[in-house]
């Protein structure tokens, strides 16, 4: 369970912390997306060994079943995103792969 609560926390917190960035100073920069992705793993790998370390006997089922529905997610989402500003491709205006 303590490497969902780290997947999870990096997941959430790329997104946040690229869109904070970008859209608060007008600016993309590689190099602070590379820091961004570094900063997102540390504070995930955080997150799960304090989640090791304080919670106990956490169902290991809870934790798959949460996986399954993240990939599922994932996979519907690449096929059949919502129409939000984050989903669209900005090159082409389209959303989705197809």
């Amino acid at each position: 369970m303590g490497a969902l609560v780290a997947l999870l926390t990096a997941l959430i917190t790329i997104p946040l912390l690229f869109y904070f960035y970008t859209r608060a100073f007008g600016v993309e920069l590689l190099v602070v997306d590379i820091l961004l992705l570094f900063l997102a793993l540390l504070l995930g790998q955080l997150a799960g060994l304090h989640f090791y370390k304080y919670h106990k006997g956490i169902n290991s089922l809870i934790a798959i079943s949460i996986l399954l529905i993240i990939i599922f997610i994932f996979i519907l989402f690449t096929f059949y995103p919502p129409h939000l500003p984050l989903f669209r491709d900005s090159n082409t205006g389209k959303y989705g792969i197809y």
